[in-house]
């Protein structure tokens, strides 16, 4: 049949359903009900601009027409009408009633910003329809097409958030008495709340045709920040003291290559320069530029292993000579226990080159990390350990050589199931302990993050 016949009849089939003389007003009823199925096996069909004229029939008929808003978005984005299309997708979610209708809507928003390439909101969309999934098969198609968007997004965004009640923001003295004096203001470990931001972005650059192994590239940005309410306890123990004296900014630039290698492509090496500010209360602190190479390898079926090294000059504005050339080697044994737990050993030793008696030191540090990714009740959680040990090269005038101790556990809880377009709250609990051989360096903090985390 020619296209311009099949619309003919399709327009009167329409005009035949809506303007038929309909002496019951229950008979009125079933024949809306059949004109926006009708829309709907036309878009099914491929008779596009069809669909378009009923369902524009039915909206003129009646403005608040959910179905017809809805099968006029798919006709549109079938057509290429990209930017009516996702408004009529916008008007049909706010029509909807039910979870199903709003689902649809979404999910129709999602894949036209997808085909236009808009894909950070379509990303956003599939939150939306994740959200309002009617049931657990629904919602997981729309977070398995929200990951495969992120992973075929070259540009990806992420947020973090934490409120974090602790006992030590400014990396206080735990004791007023020192070597037989008196310390007192802020020098001593003042409490409060610490609100921690950080936004980072990650670009993805297109991989060279005549690269002789696989390879991916992304250019970073990233700024993160601290700012503190101090308690009335630390006001009273440093009157002096406020706010904005142990705010803390950080603005980073990066890129970073990621290289197959092996036989078989399971290794994988990463090179990476970072270069970057910072600035405490106010006032610029230090400028930084490093770069990091690491090897990733199998060692077995459920077991990764990764080793490398690193390079980073550190130049101190607001006391040139602690500027430092940090050097420093690492390494990390991943381990797979089951399906839902990992294990993971590092150790790392570091070594800080400096003029200042205050900078110039040695790291060897281990920490260990459990996680259980299902543990009862929808939560995820983590525990780790560390313990490093830092000693300093040059004496303190008065007090000699200095060696620090420092032992910290965490505990990290991810509520999963109790999560809002897929960003789930997460509690942490941090203590953490140093013991000197100068006591003005003994410190103890205690701190509870509450924040949010992405769950997929």
């Amino acid at each position: 049949m020619p296209p311009a016949l099949k619309l003919l009849q399709n327009a009167a089939l329409a005009l035949a359903l809506l303007a038929a003389p309909l002496p019951l007003q229950a008979q009125t009823r079933i024949d809306i009900p059949a004109a926006r199925t009708l829309v709907f096996q036309m878009v099914a069909n491929g008779d596009y601009p069809g669909a378009s004229a009923l369902a524009r029939t039915l909206i003129e008929a009646d403005p608040n027409d959910q179905a017809a808003w809805l099968g006029l978005a798919q006709a549109q984005r079938a057509m290429g009408q990209t930017r009516e299309a996702v408004q009529s997708a916008r008007r049909a979610w706010d029509l909807s009633q039910t979870p199903e209708n709003r689902y649809a809507a979404a999910t129709v928003a999602a894949q036209t910003l997808a085909s236009d390439g808009a894909r950070l909101r379509a990303q956003f969309w599939l939150r939306r329809a994740a959200q309002i999934a009617p049931n657990d098969q629904l919602r997981d198609r729309a977070i398995q097409d929200f990951r495969f968007l992120r992973r075929t997004t070259p540009l990806s965004a992420r947020l973090s958030f934490s409120v974090t009640p602790t006992s030590n923001i400014n990396n206080g003295a735990k004791s007023d008495r020192v070597a037989g004096g008196q310390i007192s203001g802020a020098a001593l470990a003042l409490s409060g709340l610490e609100y921690s931001l950080g936004v980072a972005l990650a670009y993805r650059l297109p991989a060279a045709a005549s690269a002789s192994a696989p390879r991916q590239s992304h250019l970073g940005l990233s700024l993160q920040t601290r700012s503190y309410t101090l308690s009335s306890a630390a006001r009273a123990i440093s009157p002096a003291s406020r706010n904005g004296d142990f705010a803390f900014q950080e603005l980073e630039l990066s890129h970073d290559t990621s290289f197959a290698s092996g036989k078989d492509g399971s290794a994988r090496v990463d090179l990476g320069f970072r270069a970057g500010a910072n600035w405490y209360a106010g006032a610029a602190l230090s400028s930084f530029v490093g770069a990091t190479l690491q090897r990733q390898m199998r060692a077995g079926a459920k077991t990764t292993l990764t080793f490398g090294g690193g390079i980073e000059r550190i130049s101190r504005i607001d006391a040139a000579d602690r500027s430092s050339t940090v050097t420093r080697l690492f390494g990390r044994w991943d381990r797979a226990i089951g399906d839902d737990r990992r294990l993971s050993l590092s150790v790392s030793a570091s070594d800080a080159a400096s003029t200042s008696a205050l900078i110039d030191n040695r790291v060897y540090s281990l920490s260990g990390q459990y996680r259980l990714f299902d543990a009862p009740l929808g939560t995820e959680i983590g525990l780790s350990l560390s313990y490093a040990d830092r000693d300093y090269r040059q004496p303190l005038p008065f007090f000699g050589m200095r060696r620090d101790r420092t032992t910290s556990l965490g505990i990290d809880v991810t509520l999963k199931e109790r999560n809002y377009y897929g960003f789930a709250p997460t509690l942490g609990l941090t203590a953490s302990r140093t013991n000197s051989t100068i006591g003005l360096y003994d410190t103890e903090t205690l701190g509870i993050r509450i924040g949010l985390r992405s769950v997929f």
